[in-house]
Protein backbone atom coordinates (compact mmCIF):
# COMPACT_ATOMS: atom_id res chain seq x y z
CA UNK A 1 0.00 0.00 0.00
CA UNK A 2 2.90 2.22 0.52
CA UNK A 3 4.09 1.91 -3.19
CA UNK A 4 0.29 2.70 -4.02
CA UNK A 5 0.39 6.03 -1.80
CA UNK A 6 3.79 7.23 -3.26
CA UNK A 7 2.64 7.37 -6.11
CA UNK A 8 0.36 10.48 -5.65
CA UNK A 9 2.74 12.37 -3.58
CA UNK A 10 5.62 14.46 -4.27
CA UNK A 11 5.75 16.81 -7.79
CA UNK A 12 6.14 16.66 -10.78
CA UNK A 13 7.84 19.40 -13.54
CA UNK A 14 5.79 20.12 -16.85
CA UNK A 15 8.64 18.78 -19.24
CA UNK A 16 8.25 15.33 -17.03
CA UNK A 17 4.61 15.70 -17.41
CA UNK A 18 4.26 15.46 -20.62
CA UNK A 19 7.11 12.70 -21.60
CA UNK A 20 5.11 10.84 -18.79
CA UNK A 21 1.83 11.32 -20.27
CA UNK A 22 2.68 10.51 -23.60
CA UNK A 23 4.47 7.69 -22.59
CA UNK A 24 1.21 5.88 -20.96
CA UNK A 25 -0.96 7.23 -24.27
CA UNK A 26 1.25 5.20 -26.33
CA UNK A 27 1.26 2.46 -23.93
CA UNK A 28 -2.79 2.18 -23.94
CA UNK A 29 -2.69 1.98 -27.77
CA UNK A 30 0.04 -0.54 -27.72
CA UNK A 31 -1.34 -3.02 -25.47
CA UNK A 32 -5.17 -2.59 -27.01
CA UNK A 33 -3.82 -3.07 -30.24
CA UNK A 34 -1.98 -6.10 -28.76
CA UNK A 35 -5.47 -7.26 -27.37
CA UNK A 36 -6.96 -6.86 -30.57
CA UNK A 37 -4.16 -8.77 -32.60
CA UNK A 38 -4.70 -11.74 -29.99
CA UNK A 39 -8.72 -12.15 -29.70
CA UNK A 40 -8.76 -11.69 -34.04
CA UNK A 41 -6.36 -14.83 -33.97
CA UNK A 42 -8.74 -16.70 -31.15
CA UNK A 43 -11.52 -16.43 -34.40
CA UNK A 44 -14.65 -17.08 -31.89
CA UNK A 45 -17.73 -15.59 -33.14
CA UNK A 46 -18.37 -14.25 -29.90
CA UNK A 47 -14.43 -13.20 -29.17
CA UNK A 48 -14.82 -9.79 -28.90
CA UNK A 49 -17.52 -9.85 -26.06
CA UNK A 50 -16.08 -13.20 -24.04
CA UNK A 51 -11.92 -11.82 -24.34
CA UNK A 52 -11.58 -8.17 -25.87
CA UNK A 53 -13.72 -6.19 -23.73
CA UNK A 54 -12.64 -7.00 -20.26
CA UNK A 55 -9.08 -6.82 -21.51
CA UNK A 56 -9.37 -3.56 -23.12
CA UNK A 57 -10.90 -2.06 -19.55
CA UNK A 58 -9.02 -3.74 -17.40
CA UNK A 59 -5.78 -1.92 -19.68
CA UNK A 60 -7.59 1.28 -19.82
CA UNK A 61 -8.39 1.05 -16.44
CA UNK A 62 -4.65 0.51 -15.13
CA UNK A 63 -3.56 2.99 -17.49
CA UNK A 64 -6.17 5.53 -16.28
CA UNK A 65 -4.61 4.92 -12.57
CA UNK A 66 -1.07 6.04 -13.61
CA UNK A 67 -2.25 8.79 -15.19
CA UNK A 68 -4.31 10.37 -12.45
CA UNK A 69 -1.40 9.90 -10.43
CA UNK A 70 0.51 12.18 -12.90
CA UNK A 71 -2.06 14.76 -12.82
CA UNK A 72 -2.00 14.64 -8.44
CA UNK A 73 1.15 15.14 -8.79
CA UNK A 74 1.21 17.62 -11.86
CA UNK A 75 -1.84 19.54 -9.39
CA UNK A 76 0.81 19.47 -6.57
CA UNK A 77 3.83 21.14 -8.70
CA UNK A 78 1.39 23.95 -8.79
CA UNK A 79 0.31 24.08 -5.39
CA UNK A 80 -2.74 22.80 -5.40
CA UNK A 81 -4.72 19.19 -3.91
CA UNK A 82 -4.15 16.03 -6.07
CA UNK A 83 -8.04 16.07 -5.51
CA UNK A 84 -8.13 18.32 -8.29
CA UNK A 85 -7.86 15.54 -10.79
CA UNK A 86 -11.01 14.13 -10.15
CA UNK A 87 -12.13 17.22 -12.81
CA UNK A 88 -10.74 14.71 -15.39
CA UNK A 89 -13.89 13.19 -15.08
CA UNK A 90 -16.41 15.83 -16.35
CA UNK A 91 -16.09 16.13 -20.22
CA UNK A 92 -14.99 19.31 -21.73
CA UNK A 93 -13.61 20.14 -18.62
CA UNK A 94 -11.36 17.90 -18.65
CA UNK A 95 -9.98 19.20 -21.86
CA UNK A 96 -9.34 22.68 -19.59
CA UNK A 97 -7.50 21.23 -17.32
CA UNK A 98 -5.26 19.42 -19.39
CA UNK A 99 -4.42 22.61 -20.84
CA UNK A 100 -4.28 24.00 -17.85
CA UNK A 101 -1.45 21.19 -16.50
CA UNK A 102 0.54 21.16 -19.92
CA UNK A 103 0.79 25.21 -19.79
CA UNK A 104 1.25 25.96 -16.60
CA UNK A 105 4.65 26.47 -15.10
CA UNK A 106 4.93 24.78 -11.55
CA UNK A 107 6.27 27.05 -8.42
CA UNK A 108 9.47 27.27 -8.75
CA UNK A 109 10.21 26.90 -4.89
CA UNK A 110 9.35 24.42 -2.61
CA UNK A 111 5.83 23.81 -1.54
CA UNK A 112 3.72 21.91 1.02
CA UNK A 113 4.26 18.87 -1.59
CA UNK A 114 8.00 18.82 -1.22
CA UNK A 115 10.45 20.30 -3.47
CA UNK A 116 10.62 20.92 -7.36
CA UNK A 117 11.74 17.89 -9.81
CA UNK A 118 14.72 18.75 -11.50
CA UNK A 119 14.02 19.16 -14.80
CA UNK A 120 17.37 18.56 -16.60
CA UNK A 121 17.42 15.02 -16.90
CA UNK A 122 13.93 12.64 -17.46
CA UNK A 123 14.17 9.33 -15.68
CA UNK A 124 11.52 6.74 -16.91
CA UNK A 125 10.84 6.48 -13.27
CA UNK A 126 9.05 9.57 -12.67
CA UNK A 127 6.12 7.76 -14.35
CA UNK A 128 5.76 5.48 -11.09
CA UNK A 129 7.43 7.79 -8.76
CA UNK A 130 10.24 5.58 -7.98
CA UNK A 131 13.02 7.61 -8.21
CA UNK A 132 12.63 8.77 -4.74
CA UNK A 133 11.84 5.96 -3.46
CA UNK A 134 14.97 4.62 -4.87
CA UNK A 135 17.14 7.38 -3.97
CA UNK A 136 15.64 6.88 -0.31
CA UNK A 137 16.54 3.65 0.33
CA UNK A 138 19.43 2.35 -2.23
CA UNK A 139 20.20 -0.46 -1.04
CA UNK A 140 16.75 -2.06 -2.12
CA UNK A 141 15.94 -3.05 -5.24
CA UNK A 142 13.35 -2.08 -7.33
CA UNK A 143 11.46 -5.29 -6.56
CA UNK A 144 11.68 -4.99 -2.95
CA UNK A 145 10.44 -1.41 -2.95
CA UNK A 146 6.98 -2.28 -5.53
CA UNK A 147 6.56 -5.03 -3.29
CA UNK A 148 7.15 -2.90 0.08
CA UNK A 149 9.65 -5.24 1.33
Amino acid sequence: MEWIYSLFSGRIAKSNYIISFCFLIFLLFLLITLAVIIVSFIGLKYASVLFYYPIAYTITAVIQFFAFSLHARRFHDLGRSGWWSFLFIIPLVNILILLVLLLSSGDEKANRFGEPQDTKTFDLLAVFNLKNKIKADPGKNTTSIINGK
